[in-house]
């Protein structure tokens, strides 16, 4: 399927987290940006729960298309959705995320502000504690948890061991994506094997290819 090139594709992946996914994509279709300039991409990835129902509840709202990937895999169906996105940036987002207002904005403003060889762009993803933190949660084990923030202003990450992306709030050319084949296949989740670090290696042969 072919669709006219839109600004910006928010590919969010998901598997029978209906509940969940209806907030993530209420935070980006209410967000002041123009219709016409985005689409909200959905891959269901072999869910059995009322994911189509909740996609078809907010159609009417924005560009929102539902694809089906049986094969499962968050990095299959990651690759399945920026390879059917129109957008000329691929944002990534989790199904169990909330976004902020300004979220595409900046996104968007990010790519256009360096636009030379710059190859993935990002952002902090802070926790919806469900609690009281727990205290034997040190920072240095929350960034596996995705809990990310190299601080608040533009910067370039010079070493990727220290300061990486998350898949949650990750956004690259689909030029790029193309350039580098994808996501890896065979990283990241894929049914109960909570595999990880997809994202990471993604961003890694990025740079690999002279992009920062």
């Amino acid at each position: 399927m072919t669709t006219r090139e839109r600004l910006i594709s928010v590919v969010i992946c998901t598997r029978n987290r209906a509940d969940l996914l209806a907030k993530a994509i209420a935070s980006i279709v209410g967000q002041e940006f123009p219709r016409a300039e985005y689409e909200v991409i959905i891959v269901d990835n072999g869910s059995t729960d009322c994911t189509p129902e909740v996609v078809r509840s907010v159609q009417d709202r924005a560009e929102v298309r539902y694809i089906r990937e049986e094969q499962i895999g968050l990095c299959i169906a990651r690759n399945r959705g920026w390879r059917e996105a129109g957008g000329r940036y691929i944002a990534f987002f989790d199904d169990d995320a909330i976004a902020l207002p300004g979220w595409l904005k900046v996104v968007c403003e990010a790519f256009e502000s360096v636009p030379d060889a710059v190859g993935v762009v990002g952002g902090p993803v802070d926790p919806i504690w469900e609690g009281v933190r727990p205290q034997w949660l040190a920072d240095e084990i929350a960034g596996s948890l995705t809990i990310i923030d190299w601080g608040r202003s533009l910067k370039i990450i010079r070493d990727i061991r220290r300061e990486w992306l998350a898949g949650a709030n990750m956004a690259v050319p689909k030029a790029v994506l193309m350039e580098i084949g994808g996501f890896h296949p065979w990283l990241d989740r894929v049914g109960n094997n909570l595999l990880s670090s997809g994202d990471v290696f993604l961003q890694k042969q990025i740079i690999r290819r002279g992009y920062r």
